[in-house]
């Protein structure tokens, strides 16, 4: 939460890490629901980067991706984000990854 209201980021913010992070109320984040719908996966790794630190400090994370699309900008997404989740939410979540039959 940023203060008790959504934050909607985009990813082509110049300003680095801080644009984010300036907005977030830390005391509330461990009650926070971060939500990327295709998002994350559909962003340049720059981008990527600067949003994946703040992931263990939230409470419950949504995440959803196509596992069909497995070359994003030169990029495996599911080899990417199998080495990424494990680096940043090994320690403090338990996460859950499934992939849809329907196509």
């Amino acid at each position: 939460t940023a203060r008790g209201e959504t934050v909607l980021e985009s990813s082509h913010a110049t300003h680095g890490r801080s644009a984010l992070w300036k907005h977030l109320n830390y005391a509330d984040l461990g009650r926070s629901l971060f939500i990327a719908a295709y998002s994350l996966t559909e962003s340049n790794v720059a981008s990527r980067e600067k949003i994946l630190p703040l992931l263990p400090m939230v409470g419950i994370i949504y995440m959803t991706f196509f596992t069909y699309q497995q070359n994003y900008n030169g990029m495996q997404n599911t080899v990417y984000l199998k080495r990424r989740l494990k680096k940043y939410l090994d320690a403090t979540h338990n996460f859950l990854c499934w992939k849809s039959t329907y196509r």
